[in-house]
Parts: C-alpha cells; sequence; structure tokens
C-alpha cells in the first residue's frame, strides 16, 4: 500500500481495519524516490516533460505504483476507487506503456 504512513493508518484505524502483515510504503520518503523519478524522467522527456515536473508526478501514489510495476517490484496496481478511470489509465501508459503490438487500452468494473 501507498501513501502517507500516518493518514493511511490513522484511516485504517477509524475504519477498525487491521494493517498487519501489509508492506505499507510512504513513496514521497522512499528511498528510491530519486530513481524512481529519473525513471520517469528517461520515459517521458521525449514527450516534453522536465526532471522537476517528473518529481511533481512522482508525488501521486499512481505513479511510484505503476514505476514499481514497471520495474518488477510489484505485480500490479489497483487505483480507480480513489482515482478516476481517465487519470488511472494515463498514469499506466506513461509509467508502463502498452504492451508491444497492441494499440488498444480498455478498462472494466
Amino acid at each position: 500500500m501507498l501513501g502517507d504512513e500516518e493518514k493511511v493508518r490513522a484511516a485504517a484505524r477509524n475504519a477498525g481495519a487491521d494493517l498487519g502483515g501489509v508492506d505499507l510504503i510512504d513513496h514521497v520518503r522512499a528511498p528510491d524516490f530519486e530513481k524512481m523519478v529519473s525513471l520517469l524522467y528517461e520515459a517521458r522527456r521525449a514527450k516534453g516533460m522536465t526532471l522537476d515536473e517528473a518529481r511533481s508526478a512522482l508525488r501521486d501514489p499512481l505513479y511510484y505504483g505503476n514505476l514499481m510495476v514497471k520495474t518488477g517490484r510489484a505485480d500490479g496496481s489497483v487505483a480507480g476507487a480513489t482515482n478516476t478511470t481517465s487519470h488511472t489509465v494515463r498514469v499506466a501508459l506513461h509509467c508502463i506503456g502498452v504492451r508491444s503490438g497492441f494499440k488498444l487500452v480498455s478498462s472494466f468494473f
């Protein structure tokens, strides 16, 4: 799970949820944050993204999470409950892209 640790733990307490066994990553404070910034920048610089824009984008946990998928640190990303479909898909396309040979992107509910 990604997000501000204090906020996530407070929300879990308020909901009566047990986070035992759940890895919680405060992505903005993660030791590899700058590495992820560089990965996003390299992936998007041809489209005009600057290093500062990549750093700003990585404050959004969707970007960090999708880069975790791209680098093999996560198997997938679930994000539609708190983000619009368009934002969720756009970030996945920016970070992961479309598999070679495919042109159509879809989602399901």
